[in-house]
């Protein structure tokens, strides 16, 4: 019996929850400068003009304060280099220095705000979402609380929440009009899907908005704060007037995380340390609640995973059709259109910081690591839609900060937007294109021997393809996505591949999964590939298939024992010719382009823990 009883506790129930002090009424946590934490403290007043409003920074566990001058600062987000957040009828920017500037006030909104509250940050990282609460004036009856549901007090309450979208260039667009099952909604989060959380506070029901239509995700959660989806598709809701925490699976299995705290508002959901930063108004603090491990609560088939948009430091240089690479504890972004510096992303500090450019523009390649040296095989050079092979294989050391040629190509057999990989003191280079985006793409597999410097030809892949990566498991290469470009014949984009090639490197012979199986389900190329453990990932990419010519956010993974696909997880941002790296139990992705073609080049940066089944 005491083993039941312990199943029914909430999860933190039996352990002390670490927590920091930070002053009057908090209500909204998220990292922002420096990886820090920055919460919003609404003051003692809560008067509109009061000027007692501020913003503190939560490092480790000391706290200072960061901004002031505001008067009731509630819900925040991290976008464009500024903490954004909601003040009664306005919303502020503030800068690394703490000094604040309005983003947008009352006369800029296409009515007047009644009781802005929460914010949240688009997938892009190009603008925020902002709930307007409406009438909070009418949600409580003459003791103070909420009125209950079944009364006329709650029949009266009038529908004027609504949800805007506001720009970095301070534009406001209304993206969810009032409507009677939105009377006063709260929070806000986005998904990378375009849909929208959302959570109602008077009624407790919690929402997802997409194509105009609402979709009710749970009920039963009155004075609903915050609510957000993680990366294995559970759904937090933070409740500030219980002060409870819950974990909602996708099945709809409700877990009740903590209820130590007194009033549980805006939090942050911290998916690199696996916890929610939860502030509790009432107590002035903030509370870390760990969460369960990825999936462990769920049942049936996994939830796609959801990567997440980074806090850094620095400013990476916006590129496409590039590289991105991990050594060590640094990320190594090289390449892409016009000739740019190497961008270089120290894990320990969080910052990006510039290495040196090559010395002539490189594109469309998949690099490789050798010796501690990043190597740059069937590198494309020149403009669209000509573009032509290096004769050479640039090289880089990132310990000297320099670059160097290496072996070149045989030059029968020269072509770029090829696959790369290295296995076993060898580089192999499959399939690519001889004329850019124009015509050529051939089946080609070639061999170097790092060793001997010596090049030799394999057998052709079943089929041509370029603009696609490759990966190693278990001795044998796979290749899946990409195309056949032909500029030539007006057909750039069209020719998606959807065939899974496998070359076993031992026997030295090719096959196909079977269609039925073993067909990459969303075809695209300038996709990115990375082996896991026994599964293969190719995530993002560029097709005709996409609305509004979006890139592709899916990640999705061909498990190599069974040789079956399925949906993995999404990027918050699509994107196209880039990477993916793994350091640890963690994968990144950098910059990329956001849309089929080259524009635009995103400043972003996500990552996405690891289940505990792929560490």
């Amino acid at each position: 019996m005491k083993s039941l009883l312990l199943a029914l506790l909430p999860i933190c129930a039996l352990a002390e929850l670490r927590s920091v002090p930070v002053g009057p009424n908090p209500e909204s946590v998220t990292r922002g400068f420096n990886g820090d934490l920055f919460v919003s403290l609404m003051g003692e007043t809560r008067v509109r003009g009061d000027g007692n409003g501020r913003i503190v920074r939560v490092a480790g566990d000391t706290v200072s304060t960061f901004a002031t001058g505001l008067n009731d600062p509630k819900g925040m987000g991290f976008a464009g280099g500024f903490l954004i957040t909601a003040d009664f009828d306005s919303v502020w920017k503030i800068d690394a220095s703490g000094q604040k500037s309005l983003l947008a006030g009352p006369d800029a909104f296409p009515q007047p705000p009644l009781y802005l509250n929460d914010v949240a940050v688009t997938p892009d990282g190009q603008a925020v979402l902002v709930t307007d609460m409406g009438a909070t004036d009418k949600m409580r009856g003459p003791d103070g609380q909420l009125w209950p549901l079944d009364s006329a007090g709650a029949a009266a309450i009038p529908a004027r929440g609504r949800v805007y979208r506001i720009g970095l260039d301070g534009k406001v667009t209304l993206v969810v009009d009032c409507q009677a099952d939105l009377p006063c909604p709260n929070g806000v989060a986005a998904t990378a899907t375009g849909s929208l959380i959302l959570a109602e506070f008077f009624r407790g029901n919690i929402y997802e908005h997409a194509n105009g239509k609402l979709t009710l995700l749970a009920r039963g959660h009155r004075g609903a704060d915050a609510a957000e989806r993680g990366p294995d598709g559970t759904l937090y809701v933070s409740e500030v007037i219980t002060g409870h925490v819950w974990a909602i699976t996708p099945d709809g299995r409700s877990t009740l995380l903590t209820d130590k705290l007194t009033s549980a508002a805006d939090f942050y959901l911290d998916n690199a340390n696996r916890q929610l930063v939860v502030p509790d108004t009432k107590a002035g603090k903030i509370v870390f609640v760990p969460l369960p491990p990825l999936a462990a609560h769920a049942s049936g088939p996994a939830a796609p995973l959801q990567w997440s948009t980074m806090a850094v430091n620095g400013q990476l240089h916006p590129r496409h059709e590039a590289a991105f690479v991990g050594l060590g504890q640094k990320l190594y972004l090289l390449g892409g259109r016009r000739i740019q510096s190497v961008d270089i992303f120290d894990l320990a500090t969080n910052t990006w910081t510039e290495g040196k450019a090559p010395p002539v523009e490189t594109h469309h390649f998949q690099p490789v690591v050798w010796e501690g040296k990043i190597w740059l095989p069937g590198v494309m050079t020149g403009k669209y839609p000509h573009e032509t092979a290096l004769d050479q294989i640039p090289v880089y050391d990132p310990a000297t900060d320099s670059w160097s040629q290496g072996p070149a190509l045989p030059p029968e057999r020269r072509r770029g937007g090829a696959g790369a990989v290295v296995h076993d003191g060898k580089l192999y280079v499959i399939c690519g294109i001889i004329d850019g985006h124009w015509s050529g793409h051939v089946a080609w597999l070639d061999v170097l021997d790092l060793k001997t410097g010596q090049w030799s030809r394999l057998p052709d892949a079943p089929r041509a393809r370029d603009h696609f990566q490759a990966a190693v498991i278990d001795g044998k290469i796979y290749v899946a996505g990409g195309r056949r470009s032909s500029g030539a014949t007006n057909q750039v984009f069209n020719l998606t591949v959807a065939e899974t090639d496998v070359y076993d490197i031992a026997k030295g012979t090719w096959s196909t999964l079977p269609a039925a199986t073993g067909n990459l389900p969303t075809q695209r190329a300038g996709s990115m590939s990375l082996g896991v453990g026994p599964l293969l990932l190719v995530a993002g990419g560029e097709s005709v298939n996409q609305p509004q010519d979006l890139a592709h956010d899916q990640v999705e993974a061909l498990d190599t024992r069974t040789g079956t696909w399925s949906l993995f997880a999404r990027f918050a941002r699509g994107r196209h010719g880039s990477a993916l790296v793994r350091v640890g139990d963690t994968l990144y992705v950098a910059s990329g382009s956001g849309n089929r073609g080259g524009k635009p080049e995103l400043e972003t940066m996500e990552s996405l823990p690891l289940p505990a089944n792929l560490r």
